[in-house]
């Protein structure tokens, strides 16, 4: 009864609601609200549609990552002999610890592969996705380059750029890092034509403004990043590592007929034989003599080309668009590294674009150093793309190019390692940043595998051997390096002298008769231990150089922070093919290196010598790091320091318009009306005056 009441209640209500016209009004009202709801449970349900697709492809990339990681085992599997019984674990055990291992090394015979990685994009102004290819339209990073002093050991001491050329640098980094390139990037992804039409707008809109005050340098190539607005003034192409199926049986096979030394006869009869065919005549007399002096790396002489014996391929094929933005970042790297007009053609671009390669590296592991971060897995994914991006740019400048340009630079680097190639104006060991050498030399040596009318580059296993060869040998003269300038060697605990101060003890007996006695008499466990501290910044930086460049995964170790100092540095040399002890190379190779440990020692025009009478400064190792100025607590010390300050161009008291330099300390007048000084060719104040010597134009003033 109560159901049936209650039912004729609401058939009686929506008749009486029909029939009234405010009721009616009301309907239509709320209509436009339903279809307004309606639209939102389609947006979300939309929304949900593209989360389960997004998540879909996820699980596709995992998958597919998962089957080559099967692959390479099945391969490395392969090669192995089959245990047969099922009563052995501990050989089964055994054989996947080496297959991890093998994967966990980025260079050398037993490097890992490369695994093959689909990786899709949006641009942040089309909204459209595509896929990163070599020989698609180019997709780039925003990116902005700039000299920097972060690294700096000599405050305040900018060294000048030769036009003509002449100058070591850019061809060699003074170990000093008194100004670098840096090129970073917030990592926001578009199409190369989308990035030029933005480009462009910007240009044409910010010339239309005559009145406004423009924040950016068009001159300079400057614009915002669209999306979160910082400044940037250049494009890096996105490059794609190639996926790779290391063949361990050919490198098991190649390994005991290019061994150090032979690897050094072969590359410099290569060397004397591109001289001859491109008719070289800035050879110098020590070059000439380069086949007599051969004979410190053994007896027979190799043939011009049997450094193409040992595996060759097809370099890698861009795209018009992709070849296009390279000749725009390295343009513009070139133009602001070396403060220069823009020329493409300039010799000196290549060595910029490696330049900016290493001094990011090293300012990216100086940051990971001072927060007390991991090497790896501390960067956001989008600082990560942007390393691997410029990583990948510095090495595809070789293939831009002109071949006999890149052949000369890495003659002409190498002759710092093997004098027997070296010119007039080499450097000694002591006036090299190591690491900046290790870069050029890695990336240009496929040049040498270049023919008359084939274009080549050395196969996975010739990479691999030339890439372990030129870590042992840079390895092996920065440890002299630190050796040669190292003053206050630590106080170690006297014990059982470990096969690691022996192998100390015995190099630093060496060193002291190539330089006279002038070394120290210190104990080789205390040399050890000042070796091991001096050396840790170049293995972590190279370390992530070969991360990004061969793409091959690095140890577990090297991924926390809770690890003893001990096993990371244990990592760093298993992941880099180097051994624990890195004076056990001196002995692995005592016949090639005892000549080269001599030469090192004692040219060019003694400045090892020099150095160790305390005739020319030197920098110590681990270098110096550096931090802004420490601010007293109470702020009323700085405002009494700022009450004593008068500025220098003006005899009026009670103008004093001080400010600080955070950088080096320096107090500074703010007004540009009366400190104003030259600085090419303009009227600056102070401040901009000052950030060129101490900052190469940034500077860091409240």
């Amino acid at each position: 009864m109560i159901k049936w009441v209650l039912q004729m209640f609401e058939i009686v209500k929506c008749l009486r609601e029909k029939s009234s016209p405010t009721a009616s009004m009301s309907m239509e009202a709320t209509r436009p609200e339903e279809s307004a709801q309606d639209k939102e449970k389609a947006e979300r349900k939309r929304k949900a549609e593209a989360a389960k697709l997004h998540r879909q492809k996820i699980m596709a990339q995992m998958s597919a990552m998962q089957k080559n990681f099967i692959e390479s085992n099945k391969m490395l599997y392969d090669n192995m002999p089959e245990s047969g019984a099922q009563g052995e674990p501990d050989t089964a055990t055994e054989s996947c610890a080496m297959e991890q291992m093998e994967l966990c090394v980025a260079i050398g015979p037993h490097r890992g592969s490369t695994p093959a990685e689909r990786e899709v994009l949006t641009c942040i102004l089309c909204q459209e996705e595509q896929e990163v290819a070599g020989q698609a339209q180019a997709m780039v990073l925003t990116a902005c380059v700039q000299r920097s002093t972060v690294l700096t050991q000599c405050r305040g001491k900018i060294p000048t750029n030769n036009a003509d050329g002449t100058g070591t640098y850019p061809l060699f980094m003074p170990p000093e890092l008194a100004v670098g390139t840096h090129t970073g990037s917030c990592g926001h992804v578009m199409h190369s034509t989308c990035w030029q039409k933005y480009f462009e707008a910007v240009q044409n809109t910010t010339r239309n403004r005559l009145h406004a005050d423009m924040i950016i340098d068009l001159e300079n190539g400057e614009y915002l990043c669209p999306l979160c607005k910082s400044l940037c003034n250049t494009v890096v192409p996105l490059i794609p590592l190639e996926p790779l199926m290391f063949n361990y049986e050919n490198a098991e096979i190649i390994g005991p007929h290019l061994t150090l030394p032979r690897w050094i006869q072969i590359i410099s009869a290569r060397i004397k034989g591109l001289k001859s065919v491109n008719q070289d005549n800035d050879c110098n007399a020590e070059c000439s003599s380069a086949e007599g002096d051969m004979g410190l790396c053994g007896e027979g002489q190799p043939d011009f080309r049997s450094i193409l014996s040992y595996g060759v391929q097809e370099p890698r094929k861009f795209s018009d668009s992709i070849v296009e933005m390279l000749v725009v970042c390295a343009t513009t790297v070139h133009r602001v590294g070396l403060q220069t007009a823009p020329n493409e053609l300039c010799p000196r671009v290549p060595l910029m674009a490696w330049n900016t390669c290493a001094f990011t590296i090293q300012a990216i592991e100086n940051i990971l150093h001072e927060e007390d971060k991991p090497l790896f897995g501390s960067l956001q994914n989008r600082q990560l793309a942007g390393l691997k991006a410029i990583v990948q740019f510095a090495a595809a400048q070789r293939l831009k190019s002109s071949q006999a340009v890149i052949q000369r630079h890495f003659t002409d680097m190498l002759g710092v390692l093997l004098p027997v190639v070296s010119r007039k104006n080499t450097p000694s060991v002591l006036e090299v940043d190591f690491f900046h050498l290790l870069v050029g030399l890695v990336l240009s040596i496929p040049s040498l595998y270049q023919e008359e009318a084939v274009d080549l580059q050395p196969s996975a296993v010739s990479s691999a051997y030339n890439h372990l060869h030129i870590l042992h040998l840079v390895t092996m003269a920065h440890v002299l390096q630190i050796l040669l300038t190292s003053t206050d060697f630590p106080a170690v605990a006297c014990g059982e002298e470990t096969e690691e101060a022996r192998a100390a003890a015995e190099l630093c007996t060496t060193v002291s008769q190539c330089t006279g006695r002038l070394i120290p008499d210190v104990s080789g466990s205390s040399v050890a231990e000042r070796v091991k501290r001096g050396i840790e910044p170049f293995l972590r930086c190279a370390a992530l150089f070969f991360s990004c460049l061969t793409g091959v995964h690095p140890p577990e170790e090297l991924f926390g922070t809770t690890v003893t100092s001990q096993a990371q540095m244990e990592a760093l040399c298993s992941y880099l093919a180097l051994p624990s002890n890195v004076f056990q190379l001196f002995q692995e190779h005592r016949n090639s290196v005892t000549p080269l440990l001599q030469r090192w020692c004692g040219s060019p025009a003694a400045a090892v010598t020099k150095a160790l009478k305390g005739k020319i400064q030197t920098v110590r190792y681990p270098r110096r790091r550096n931090r802004l100025i420490e601010l007293p607590e109470d702020y009323s010390a700085l405002l009494n320091q700022a009450s004593h300050f008068q500025c220098p161009k003006s005899s009026d008291d009670e103008r004093k318009h001080p400010t600080l330099c955070l950088f080096c300390g320096a107090m500074l007048c703010s007004q540009s009306s009366c400190c104003l000084s030259q600085l090419d060719g303009e009227d600056v104040g102070a401040c901009t005056a000052h950030a060129a010597t101490c900052g190469a134009g940034v500077g860091d003033v409240p």
